[in-house]
């Protein structure tokens, strides 16, 4: 085994200032005919630039590279870039193919209703200050597709940039598909993004709390360093959309669906942010539900968090329920659980649709579904070139509901 050092580009005066050692990480060989194991020492980085740590274990390469005066943490072992791409005979794990979600989105039962968000990546079409920030043509088509196939009749939205540009994009790409309802609202996000609706039904009322103080103040520190806000109070990152839906129930009175679409604030060490934010419209819906016991809500959106998080438990603990409901649906054979679930690039499941008892009366059983696009290989950053067909980060979560007598 051979053990190479830091950057052979470096000089000796850097080399030695590079040569504090940090701690120690096991790394196993991705390589599945190869089962030894090795130890790396792991060097704290004192230079301008990021310095990589090379081994080579047979005819393997393990590369670490630790962020600048950062403490290397053990990781769980991520796949490793094969020495050709074709030698990999899993078409799952080829770049732009679908690895999480469902490939094809089931029919709507007759009379059905289908409810679904989608975190659009960065709808932006009139970049102010970047000509580059805006969403390249070829991703809006893929965003357009994907949103056809998905055939939802409310569609909660994340990520875009005005109402102007929402319309342009139903214009110019879905004007077949019925959205003649549609709706943003101002945020108070410092990039400018908004949530919004697309409906084939009349959109009644629809409100926003940009800037809404939530109780409490930021902490001093952000994980190991100071908080860029410490001492100021908690606000919505993101404000909630809430949207009153007219839905047809069958009868001679439409129903009303009340929508709170949420972008939580992202990041793992704003858990106490978007535990805030949760807690804050949580007691919003306390009030509906008391002043209206029957009304129907969904909250819906992307949470930032996966379901077992303190933030997605406040809803939970208030009575919604995740109207996916997984452990009720079948797994195929090619895909396991937790990759047909998954709604982000990532492998996690961050986007939901949770409902109040009401609403969940009216789901329909097994009828939820993640809808993939094409993904990175799993060796693969968000450095990497996007694959053809890259459509979002995230993935359009769906579920259908059964209002009035149709059958």
């Amino acid at each position: 085994m051979q053990r190479v050092g830091p950057d052979r580009g470096a000089t000796a005066r850097d080399r030695g200032r590079s040569a504090g050692i940090r701690g120690l990480l096991r790394l196993r060989c991705a390589c599945r005919e190869c089962s030894a194991t090795m130890r790396v020492r792991t060097m704290r980085c004192r230079l301008g630039f990021r310095s990589a740590l090379h081994a080579t274990l047979l005819s393997c390469v393990v590369v670490l590279t630790p962020g600048c005066s950062e403490r290397a943490e053990e990781r769980p072992e991520r796949p490793q870039r094969p020495a050709a791409e074709p030698q990999t005979r899993d078409e799952d794990l080829r770049s732009g193919a679908i690895r999480f979600g469902i490939k094809d989105p089931p029919a709507k039962a007759p009379g059905a209703i289908r409810l679904a968000t989608y975190n659009l990546e960065n709808l932006v079409s009139d970049p102010i200050e970047d000509e580059s920030a805006g969403k390249p043509p070829a991703e809006v088509s893929a965003l357009a597709e994907t949103i056809r196939r998905l055939d939802a009749d409310i569609l909660a939205v994340q990520q875009v940039e005005s109402l102007d540009t929402l319309r342009r994009f139903n214009d110019e790409h879905l004007a077949e598909m019925g959205y003649t309802h549609i709706i943003t609202a101002e945020t108070g996000d410092p990039r400018g993004i908004q949530q919004g609706v697309l409906s084939r039904f009349p959109i009644v009322t629809y409100q926003s709390w940009p800037g809404m103080e939530l109780g409490g103040e930021h902490p001093e520190m952000f994980g190991d360093r100071p908080n860029f806000f410490a001492g100021e109070p908690v606000r919505y990152r993101r404000s909630p959309l809430k949207a009153v839906i007219q839905i047809p129930s069958g009868e001679e009175d439409h129903l009303e669906l009340t929508l709170l679409v949420v972008h939580h604030k992202s990041h793992p060490l704003s858990a106490y942010w978007r535990e805030a934010e949760a807690r804050a419209l949580t007691e919003k819906i306390r009030t509906m539900q008391d002043e209206r016991p029957e009304r129907l809500i969904a909250v819906l959106g992307d949470f930032s968090a996966e379901i077992d998080h303190a933030s997605v438990r406040t809803y939970l603990e208030v009575g919604l329920r995740d109207a996916q409901q997984p452990e009720l649906i079948e797994t195929g054979e090619q895909t396991l659980p937790e990759k047909k679930w998954a709604t982000h690039t990532t492998g996690t499941r961050i986007d939901m649709i949770l409902v109040n008892e009401p609403l969940w009366k009216l789901i329909e059983p097994s009828s939820g579904f993640v809808l993939g696009t094409p993904a990175r290989a799993p060796w693969e950053g968000r450095q990497d070139p996007k694959p053809e067909g890259w459509a979002s980060d995230h993935y359009p979560v769906a579920v259908d509901m059964r209002v009035g007598d149709d059958e």
